[in-house]
């Protein structure tokens, strides 16, 4: 059987142990789905932050602009398959 979690120590401040336990709910009860939600959702973070930073620097990219423009230009019909 394939495991689908590991038990893992960790050594955390005790501030961030009792912000963990305050952020139990009735959904998420253990400090195991606090810490996976939270990392999770720092993961999402992330790669939004990767997009945004990809998405200006294509802003300032004069050859990506145009390419941009020329594919707007054809419309979704001409260069999707169905």
């Amino acid at each position: 059987m394939v495991a689908t979690s590991v038990k893992t120590t960790i050594q955390i401040p005790l501030e961030i142990k009792e912000m963990i336990e305050s952020l139990k709910t009735d959904k998420i009860r253990s400090v195991s789905a606090v810490i996976s939600a939270a990392v999770r959702e720092y993961k999402l973070q992330q790669e939004i932050k990767r997009w945004e930073r990809s998405y200006e620097l294509a802003s300032k990219d004069e050859e990506i602009l145009r390419l941009e423009h020329e594919l707007a230009e054809w419309g979704v019909e001409d260069y999707v398959e169905y």
